[in-house]
């Protein structure tokens, strides 16, 4: 089953939705999308003197804002490199996005993409061809039901590590939370990319799969039902016993 929610998201939607990893200024989210393969300062500098006017700042300035987005786990050091000239020797940083920066660069990307004119010079910020993919897929309709679920929870990423672990737990409880939006087609899609991968995927059916979260979701709601009400059981017999 094909959904298009990424497609039918608003300007406002988007940019609610980005909030989820903080509130980035339009060059800080600019700067994320340079950082999508190893650069130093010097080169990230460079790349976005191709940005529209609006989104250049001086060099001293966007040094800054990598080591915030550094500071946030937006980006991290892959490389170190020594520099020398003459008497002057120092260790160049390389940065590159983490995955929570790879997933907040798409969302804000697409924020704006949705506010950029065609006429504008969006090619230079390289996320048209990113985006495209994405809606090709079933990727956008889960990112997008993903973000809205953490928007929902009022949950705020702006100042933690986020790593694949996190966001396999985290997909894990939003399937559990809304276990009729993981079909079985979209299943068979992520164990042909596992494989893909290399990784070995025991051999069970999607619609298996699927049973089975939807069988360990109402599980786990009558857990957290029964543990509410023997503590609600316990503090009511303890006010009673205090009067």
């Amino acid at each position: 089953m094909r959904f298009d929610l990424l497609r039918r998201l608003t300007l406002e939607e988007a940019k609610s939705l980005a909030s989820v990893f903080g509130e980035l200024d339009d060059v800080e989210s600019g700067i994320l999308l340079v950082f999508n393969k190893a650069r130093n300062k010097h080169v990230a500098y460079l790349e976005s003197q191709k940005f529209p006017k609006k989104l250049r700042v001086p060099m001293a300035s966007l040094y800054r804002k990598v080591d915030k987005l550094c500071s946030l786990y937006f980006l991290e050091v892959v490389k170190q490199e020594k520099f020398v000239r003459g008497n002057l020797r120092a260790t160049v940083n390389y940065y590159q996005r983490t995955l929570k920066g790879l997933l907040a660069a798409y969302i804000y990307g697409y924020a704006r993409l949705l506010r950029t004119k065609p006429a504008d010079d969006i090619e230079e910020l390289e996320i048209k061809s990113a985006i495209e993919a994405i809606e090709a897929s079933q990727i956008g309709d889960l990112f997008t039901a993903f973000l809205r679920w953490h928007k929902n929870r009022g949950n705020d990423l702006s100042r933690i590590k986020f790593e694949m672990k996190d966001l396999v737990l985290d997909c894990i409880r939003y399937f559990l939370d809304n276990p009729e939006q993981l079909s079985e087609a979209y299943i068979a899609q992520g164990i042909k990319k596992l494989e893909e991968l290399g990784v070995n995927v025991p051999k069970v059916p999607p619609a298996e799969i699927r049973r089975n979260l939807i069988f360990m979701s109402k599980a786990l709601d009558e857990i957290t039902n029964t543990l509410y009400a023997s503590v609600r059981k316990k503090w009511e017999a303890k006010e009673d016993t205090v009067e």
